[in-house]
């Protein structure tokens, strides 16, 4: 329902409620709209606005969103995706009344708040599931932030998808909060060096995914040498993420905590697990200046060499010291020097 008013050569068509029913069957409301020819009396080729609020399941609005000439998913890379939740969407166009328009001629915006999105699978690399998003869009971009789950794992989404080949920069940044050991069972063991929680950012990097990880709530150990960092110290890491058919290998890898400084590279299985670290700067104690390599030999046996021009060696004489004979070279957690 609605009303139509000419007044002072202008058209302004109000709608109080409605509602569209896509070609698949899903029918999306219309609580609110608004149509105007500002200028019934030019001679030219007459320009149309319109304002519009809709509100669905996501199924239904998806398809719209999608429909010629716009195809906004489909340019995305999110076509075909089945969508679940619900959404209130509010699009402003502006177009020029002919009969034949092309996407170009149309200048449009949208504004969304989506509830209980959820993908069927993964969008970019992720499964998202149960999110409340913010998401706005026009002819250049569609960008969506907010929170939900990534993989089961609470996250915090902040996502660009450049339309038309566009100048807008992509962007793919996520934030979440995860222990170690689930970090594990997602492909990357940093075997026992790293416990407890840690607070995740994923980026995209030109030749993988970068890490940015804020390890204050964690503890980070190396019993090799005598060395632990206890929850509450602040402490960073960051890397980049490649993978090949036969391994992952963490690129660039920098640790910095007090008085701490570890770069080098990890190198993980291809499912995941520890294999070696290489520290080419190695420094646990202001004034070190040494390398640090540590190779996974088998379960629970690591082989350490430790190298350089200066190292206070107080943590690793105290280990090699205390360590008593039966665990010399026997059972889980054991090393070689």
């Amino acid at each position: 329902t609605g009303t139509v008013r000419i007044e002072n050569e202008r058209l302004s068509v109000d709608l109080r409620s409605g509602s569209i029913v896509t070609p698949s069957g899903g029918a999306v409301a219309v609580p609110a709209g608004r149509f105007d020819i500002p200028d019934l009396a030019d001679r030219d080729i007459k320009t149309g606005t319109l304002d519009l609020k809709l509100q669905g399941a996501l199924g239904p609005l998806a398809e719209i969103a999608n429909s010629a000439p716009f195809r906004i998913l489909d340019k995305a890379d999110l076509g075909g995706v089945e969508l679940k939740g619900s959404g209130d969407i509010d699009i402003t166009a502006k177009l020029p009344l002919k009969l034949a328009l092309s996407v170009d001629e149309v200048g449009w915006a949208a504004r969304a708040k989506l509830s209980g999105f959820s993908a069927d699978r993964q969008i970019r690399g992720y499964r998202i599931t149960d999110a409340a998003i913010q998401l706005t869009a026009d002819p250049t971009q569609v960008d969506i932030r907010g929170r939900g789950r990534i993989d089961g794992l609470l996250a915090n989404l902040d996502i660009v998808y450049p339309l038309d080949n566009s100048n807008v920069a992509a962007r793919q940044d996520v934030e979440l909060k995860v222990t170690a050991a689930e970090l594990a069972k997602r492909g990357i063991d940093l075997g026992s060096m790293v416990t407890g929680s840690l607070a995740l950012k994923l980026a995209d990097a030109p030749d993988g995914q970068r890490f940015e990880i804020d390890l204050k709530d964690a503890s980070l150990r190396l019993a090799e040498i005598g060395w632990e960092k206890t929850p509450g110290v602040p402490a960073s890491a960051s890397f980049i993420l490649t993978e090949t058919a036969a391994e992952r290998r963490l690129k660039n890898f920098s640790l910095r905590s007090e008085g701490v400084a570890l770069e080098g590279m990890v190198l993980l299985t291809k499912s995941g697990e520890f294999r070696e670290a290489d520290f080419g700067t190695f420094q646990i104690r202001p004034g070190d200046s040494a390398a640090l390599r540590i190779t996974r030999e088998g379960a629970g046996r690591y082989r350490v060499s430790l190298s350089g021009a200066q190292f206070d060696g107080r943590g690793l004489i105290r280990q090699v010291r205390d360590k008593k004979p039966d665990q010399s070279d026997k059972g889980s957690g054991t090393s070689s020097y």
